[in-house]
């Protein structure tokens, strides 16, 4: 071996490339709703949807390919009816967990309601 080492090129990630399963879908998708930002959201949509023909979920999920685009564009709002349409079409659905802690901070409001009422 000579002196120099070789250099391979780089590339930027992309998950796209790695959601190949409806588990890996649910997964990337929880994690993303998890952090909370809806932008976190739509960028782990676009991501799966990178992953697919998007023009045909578009059409399945009963918008247009542009819409659905712009939907998806960072700093967005999309309607919860197109998030589910886009979610089922890819074999998901939208779930709600309880958060951790949220119990007490529910017992703790519905005191504050009460004591309110009192006064």
């Amino acid at each position: 071996m000579s002196g120099t080492t070789a250099r391979r090129a780089s590339r930027e990630f992309d998950a796209s490339e790695f959601i190949d399963s409806p588990e890996m879908v649910a997964a990337y998708l929880d994690e993303a709703m998890a952090d909370g930002d809806p932008k976190v959201l739509l960028s782990a949509l676009r991501d799966i949807l990178r992953s697919r023909v998007f023009s045909e979920i578009a059409t399945a999920a009963g918008v247009s390919r542009e819409s659905l685009h712009r939907t998806l564009a960072n700093g967005r709002d999309a309607r919860l009816s197109t998030l589910a349409s886009v979610l089922r079409v890819i074999g998901c659905r939208l779930a709600v967990a309880p958060v951790k802690g949220a119990r007490q901070n529910r017992g703790r409001a519905k005191r504050k309601a009460v004591d309110k009422k009192r006064a």
